[in-house]
């Protein structure tokens, strides 16, 4: 299959651009487009990353070698090619490496050259190689190989030989668009490979808590079935399993957050082997929790100042803290504070939402605290509506003798705050009754 690629971002990715831009060919433009897209078959001029020959079967216990080569390609003058494979299937044995091409005929580069990555994770099933020419090299033109590896077959199965991604850089660090063709180690008699897939969550992962792998997205498409899921989590932990859904902690110390690359192999019940499914996971730690008080606690008067008070706000992390208390207070009117109290005047009455939300020293985001508030215009006056008459009264003898766990409580008649109604607040209705503001 042909696929037409564009850029990869990695760091032995940037590295190469450094390199060729460091020494006078030109300067790094936009950011990589890290896409993929399928087409179904390269232009006539674009160049092609192969692996050649593209299909092989040998039998358990005897090795083959395969090719990565470039052909047709103009102003080469670096790369980075990222192979997999299917380790349960083909075992690696060696590699060798045809740059440049004036030590190595038949390969690409010319020389000087650097070499960048040149890796194998046998667990894995990938292979690294990322290789740049420097000054006075010329650029290199045509085809060539890259790299010759040769592998061992472990079991009677399938897998692809296949490119986790490819980049091509020419004399001025610009990027050389290109497609690829991969390979296919097939057994006579065997299905077709499994494709892996999976999600996490949370997502983000929270620092020192459980996050949840699927991959029931994962299928068999013969039908044979999936029999092992091969994890990586990126982290340096590995685990296998009988079933899609298994869980992991990512323990760390310090300041976040972090990234992860996870990845997912399945083996199917025929043995043959999907190819990596890789996964940024973003991990963070725990985010900050936002708590406050007001004061006075069930209702304020009108131009009177109501305190709010975020003491209560904390963060989970040991070693973060809060730095900013974000205030609504439900009017319109908004307020960004350093410490933990704060007040604010309202000017109409009405019930409010006022509402907190706290940032903490990773500039990790708290969920919104919100506490219904009223607002009245005179003490007594339990309906809002700016007098007292008969219908705060018949309110408060409604709410009398109620606290705040009571089925009858309104905390609009608690006129002195102290979390019951009683003879107390009466005191406080009487004088103002007839009155309106």
């Amino acid at each position: 299959m042909a696929m037409s690629m564009s850029n990869y971002r990695s760091e032995t990715f940037f590295i190469m651009l450094l390199l060729t831009s460091s020494i006078g060919f030109g300067a790094l433009g936009s950011p990589v487009d890290s896409s993929i897209t399928t087409s179904s078959l390269p232009s006539a001029s674009e160049p092609i990353v192969r692996v050649e020959p593209a299909n092989h079967t040998a039998s358990v216990g005897s090795t083959f070698s395969v090719n990565v080569t470039i052909s047709d390609v103009v102003d080469l003058y670096g790369l980075d090619i990222r192979l997999g494979w299917g380790p349960t299937v083909l075992s690696y044995v060696s590699k060798s490496v045809r740059i440049p091409v004036e030590d190595r005929p038949g390969g690409v580069l010319h020389k000087p050259v650097v070499p960048i990555k040149d890796t194998v994770d046998r667990t894995a099933g990938t292979y690294q190689v990322a290789y740049a020419s420097l000054a006075p090299a010329s650029s290199f033109n045509g085809s060539g190989t890259v790299v010759t590896i040769t592998f061992k077959v472990l079991v009677e199965g399938e897998c692809e030989l296949y490119f986790l991604s490819t980049s091509l850089v020419d004399k001025a660090a610009a990027l050389i668009t290109h497609s690829v063709q991969e390979g296919y180690f097939y057994w006579p008699g065997k299905g077709r490979v499994p494709t892996a897939d999976f999600t996490y969550s949370p997502d983000p992962a929270v620092i020192n808590k459980t996050a949840t792998f699927n991959a029931g997205a994962s299928n068999d498409p013969d039908g044979a079935g999936i029999a092992k899921y091969i994890w990586d989590f990126g982290d340096g932990t590995k685990q296998n399993t009988t079933t899609p859904t298994t869980t992991h902690i990512y323990n760390q110390s310090g300041l976040g957050p972090w990234a992860f690359t996870a990845r997912l192999s399945v083996v199917d019940n025929e043995g043959s082997q999907s190819r990596l499914k890789e996964k940024a996971v973003n991990a963070v730690h725990p985010r900050p929790v936002a708590k406050f008080t007001i004061t006075p606690k069930n209702y304020a008067v009108l131009n009177k100042a109501v305190t709010f008070n975020g003491t209560d706000s904390y963060d989970p992390d040991p070693a973060g803290g809060i730095t900013l208390y974000m205030w609504d207070f439900g009017d319109g009117t908004k307020q960004n504070t350093t410490t933990p109290t704060t007040t604010h005047v309202y000017a109409l009455s009405d019930t409010y939402n006022p509402s907190l939300i706290v940032i903490d020293i990773e500039s990790l985001q708290s969920a919104r605290e919100t506490v219904p508030f009223d607002v009245v215009t005179i003490a007594g006056d339990a309906e809002g509506d700016g007098d007292v008459d008969v219908y705060d009264l018949n309110d408060f003898g409604r709410a009398f003798g109620s606290i705040p766990q009571s089925p009858n409580w309104n905390g609009r008649c608690d006129f002195n705050d102290d979390s019951t109604v009683n003879d107390l607040d009466l005191d406080l209705l009487v004088p103002n009754y007839g009155k309106t503001v």
